[in-house]
């Protein structure tokens, strides 16, 4: 629950933002329950259509970060501004850009309207938080990764993944940081360098783009039919930047 003698004077400064529930629209006026019940509402009905169309992202980035929000306001006593132009369906948010602030002062009676959002809310975003968490779960676990030049490689700050999907044949090049330092929710740059029905192999694939041969090229299978740019694509991401660091961690302990 809110307590008002915790929160500050009421601002109204709408923040830009590429979610399709604003960062802020708890706290926005008016505080009404069946305002904000409508509102939450409408994002539900987002939610199911991208659930039945088995699209993950930006969906997964933005329920995780209202279920945030929502546990910010009821434990802090403070709501979480973001203002971030997404670069890609899958760009993850860093602690960096998020801002914490003060929830709005608010009477008696838009106090109790607040309480009754903020328990409703919060049962329905957990509620389908843990729905594309399962979602999630399953589309990582069934794709596999594969690397297949161990011998030959110099570095890991960048490299290729390739996959085959409905006899369509992909070739990523990619660009992340330096492995030491790279954390799940790091940042990696792709480019589609390839795509194409075609029967050629991948090895031939390669050298058709000069590919550095002293970089990473992982082979990636997957078992299920899925939208590629907001599902498997950024599961792919997360495959390879997790690949990266186990093999850092275990190049650590071998010289430790």
């Amino acid at each position: 629950m809110v307590d008002m003698e915790k929160t500050e004077k009421r601002k109204y400064v709408r923040k830009k933002s590429n979610f399709k529930l604003s960062s802020d629209w708890i706290t926005q006026e008016p505080v009404d329950y069946e305002h904000k019940y409508y509102i939450l509402m409408d994002f539900i009905k987002y939610c199911d259509d991208k659930i039945d169309k088995f699209e993950l992202y930006p969906l997964f980035s933005e329920i995780s970060f209202h279920l945030a929000n929502l546990q910010s306001i009821s434990n802090e006593f403070k709501y979480i501004s973001l203002d971030k132009k997404f670069k890609s369906v899958d760009d993850e948010i860093l602690i960096s850009e998020l801002k914490f602030l003060p929830i709005p002062k608010l009477n008696d009676d838009d106090l109790i309207e607040f309480n009754k959002i903020l328990k409703r809310a919060g049962l329905k975003i957990y509620e389908y938080f843990n729905i594309v968490k399962a979602l999630w779960t399953i589309t990582y676990d069934s794709v596999a990764i594969n690397l297949i030049n161990k011998d030959d490689i110099k570095d890991f700050n960048s490299g290729y993944f390739y996959c085959e999907i409905d006899n369509k044949k992909y070739l990523w090049s990619f660009t992340c940081g330096e492995p030491g330092k790279l954390k799940i929710e790091s940042k990696i740059e792709t480019i589609l360098s390839y795509s194409n029905e075609t029967k050629k192999r991948f090895k031939t694939i390669l050298k058709d783009i000069n590919y550095n041969p002293e970089l990473p090229v992982f082979e990636i299978k997957v078992s299920n039919n899925l939208p590629l740019e907001h599902t498997l694509l950024p599961i792919f991401k997360r495959k390879v930047v997790t690949y990266i660091m186990q093999s850092n961690t275990i190049v650590s302990l071998k010289n430790s």
